[in-house]
């Protein structure tokens, strides 16, 4: 690509058979080998079923933008059973096109489709597609009317205040309805779109250094040639020559030969589309995933990452849950444990191994949430392995749910921070201390059973027969109303224990008030397993969290 020419990846999302092919089709003048359903069963069902990919140049004000503008439509799927297609594409998307039946208005994928919008950009302009549909008379009406139902469903939104459009991306001919229609009408309202992306777009801030990384979403090999990976360029440049390293099969090869939408190029850098050659390389084992320079990837079961509920995921994220795992195009299915900073500590949202932290039972936050006093993290482990980088985004979400289930799918997404365990070189983390440490907090209730003096009570109920008390004694209960008293020992083998008051309390506890125990357990995860449990008191927390 001329270096006087940036590239803006946009997103096209909607429900399924809202029309977003046909607007890329109205839209392009350059197809890549992936573009206009060229699936095989996308043609036999009549539904986009992959990313497809096909570029424009925009006209822009060289006042306001010096550079040449290409625009490279994603044609996502819209179908529910392929949302998995969605997440995957949406780390390259720059902007989207929300595209909505105007006949039918929002819908359960469109929903789900402004969850993944919102998690990638702030960039969007609404598109109301299949105008033509509607009769004449009734059309301002209608239009009007969807126009209102859709921002008032999109004020909670980061794209409230998005630009709009109405289009018929694929008019046809309606006698009835508009007779001088001919079979070979142009698409509506395509002049209006391209005028609003050229006023509102704006150029994506590009940065050429730091380590390549390649994220493709077609493989193919060209006999003669080698193996051909299309995608586009997440961070970095690299050009012909270079070796990249395929973490999925554990190869490096070097750069043959590298195409922009068919025109050979040299070099390439973020956030362009390329197809990158290279010889000597399966491509029956691979479908898609990333490339990057040697050693920048690596292959893990188990992580750590900042995590942020989805607001629209009405269900609760549960420490113990599964959930299906996004990282690029790869998704595996991850048992999660949920936990969070302490409060007061002054980098809450840096992960350190060196650090105590809250054992959450579930996720509570949302990323629009700035007046939580808690930053969440989860530890995630995968049932296969994923490819991981530093900083790398991932998205969780139940996919397991019918396509009938009229609810968002998408539960918490957020960062990865650390890794506990390379799956490719059977290692965990660099750091000497790789155990995960967390602190639980434990509440237990019991009841006086009698009184055997002015300063001792028997208190039944806060212990299993089979427990060691030991671990237990010098912990302070609390009777209420301000009366304390101090674990001393068991008292005879079915769990009961032996209280002294703290003080000489205005009135003795009598049989059956309640008491209460709170304590803290203290335990370390690492890749594997859960090992070692410590008890502490309220007091003895405060300088453990300090230590």
């Amino acid at each position: 690509m001329s270096n006087n020419t940036v590239n803006i990846n946009i997103g096209v999302l909607g429900h399924v058979d809202c029309g977003k092919t046909s607007l890329v089709r109205s839209l392009s003048t350059t197809l890549s080998t992936a573009a206009l359903d060229k699936h095989p069963q996308s043609s036999e069902r009549g539904i986009t079923l992959d990313l497809g990919f096909s570029a424009f140049m925009l006209q822009i004000d060289k006042e306001r933008i010096s550079e040449q503008v290409q625009i490279t439509l994603v044609d996502c799927p819209g179908h529910a059973s392929l949302l998995k297609t969605v997440l995957g594409g949406s780390k390259i998307m720059d902007a989207i096109l929300l595209v909505i039946d105007v006949t039918k208005g929002i819908q359960m994928q469109t929903s789900e489709c402004i969850v993944v919008g919102e998690l990638v950009t702030d960039k969007a302009v609404i598109v109301f597609n299949k105008i033509d549909l509607i009769p004449p008379d009734e059309r301002t009406q209608r239009m009007t009317l969807m126009k209102k139902k859709t921002f008032k469903a999109l004020q909670q939104t980061k794209f409230k205040d998005a630009p709009y459009v109405f289009v018929a991306a694929n008019p046809i001919q309606v006698e009835k309805m508009e007779p001088n229609i001919s079979e070979n009408a142009k698409p509506w309202g395509m002049d209006e779109l391209i005028s609003i992306l050229s006023k509102n777009i704006t150029i994506p801030e590009r940065n050429q250094k730091g380590n390549f990384l390649f994220a493709f979403d077609h493989c193919f090999s060209v006999k003669g040639h080698g193996t051909v990976f299309t995608g586009t360029v997440l961070q970095g440049a690299t050009r012909v020559g270079d070796v990249i390293n395929i973490p999925d099969i554990g190869v490096s090869r070097k750069i043959k030969s590298m195409q922009v939408y068919r025109k050979p190029v040299t070099e390439c850098g973020q956030g362009e589309r390329v197809a990158i050659c290279i010889s000597q390389c399966p491509s029956d084992k691979i479908e898609r995933g990333f490339l990057a320079v040697p050693g920048y990837l690596s292959l893990s079961t188990c992580f750590i990452a900042l995590a942020y509920k989805v607001r629209f995921y009405r269900q609760d994220c549960l420490s113990k849950s599964r959930f299906h795992v996004t990282v690029g195009h790869s998704t595996a299915i991850g048992a999660v444990t949920f936990f969070s900073a302490y409060s007061n500590c002054p980098k809450k949202d840096c992960f350190s191994f060196d650090e105590r932290y809250f054992y959450e039972t579930q996720l509570e936050n949302d990323s629009t949430n700035s007046t939580s006093n808690k930053v969440f993290f989860a530890l995630i482990k995968t049932d296969i392995p994923l490819c991981i980088y530093p900083k790398v985004g991932f998205i969780a979400s139940r996919l397991d749910w019918g396509t009938e289930v009229n609810r968002c799918r998408i539960a918490f997404h957020g960062q990865v921070v650390a890794q506990m365990h390379n799956t490719a070189s059977s290692t965990v983390t660099e750091k000497k201390n790789d155990m995960l440490q967390l602190i639980k907090i434990k509440k237990r209730q019991g009841t006086v059973e009698r009184i055997q003096d002015n300063m001792m009570v028997i208190v039944k109920g806060l212990f299993p027969r089979e427990a060691n008390i030991e671990t237990f004694q010098q912990m302070t209960v609390d009777f209420g109303h301000d009366v304390t008293g101090c674990i001393e020992g068991k008292f005879g083998n079915s769990g009961k224990v032996r209280v002294r008051l703290l003080s000489q309390p205005d009135s003795i506890p009598q049989a059956g008030s309640k008491v209460e125990l709170v304590f803290y357990k203290v335990f370390s995860l690492d890749h594997e397993t859960k090992k070692g449990n410590m008890y502490i008191t309220q007091k003895e927390f405060r300088n453990f969290s300090h230590s």
